[in-house]
């Protein structure tokens, strides 16, 4: 498994912190178990024409939460003291319903917006 953790930042303030947890058979070897910046992002890589493991991302889930204060101490870099978080756990899954990324995201809530569209 390869796990690549980004803190977000604007204007010199944290706003999030984000672990993304890819399985090793999507990671090895490419960019993803790297350190560094991904040219195109993550899902460009996953979807990189010409790979033999080439993966589609086609549904993911979503789970917003107010995150347990004992599980992110120390990992909620993403606001100050006293500000409230929000903790979005996303699953993407590829055509075949395995997941090619599981995303652990912690938010400072005052710094962002939630919006949902559903098609029925």
């Amino acid at each position: 498994m390869a796990v690549r953790r980004r803190l977000f930042v604007v204007n010199d303030e944290p706003v999030a912190l984000c672990d993304s947890y890819y399985p090793r058979e999507v990671a090895e070897g490419t960019a993803l178990a790297q350190h560094e910046r991904i040219a195109g992002g993550a899902y460009g890589l996953i979807e990189e024409p010409g790979r033999s493991d080439r993966a589609t991302a086609a549904a993911l889930d979503r789970r917003l939460g107010v995150p347990d204060a004992h599980a992110t101490r120390g990992r909620d870099a993403s606001a100050a003291p006293g500000v409230p978080a929000v903790r979005i756990l996303r699953t993407v899954y590829d055509a075949d319903g395995q997941a090619v990324e599981v995303q652990d995201t912690v938010a400072a809530a005052d710094k962002h917006q939630f919006r949902y569209e559903v098609t029925m």
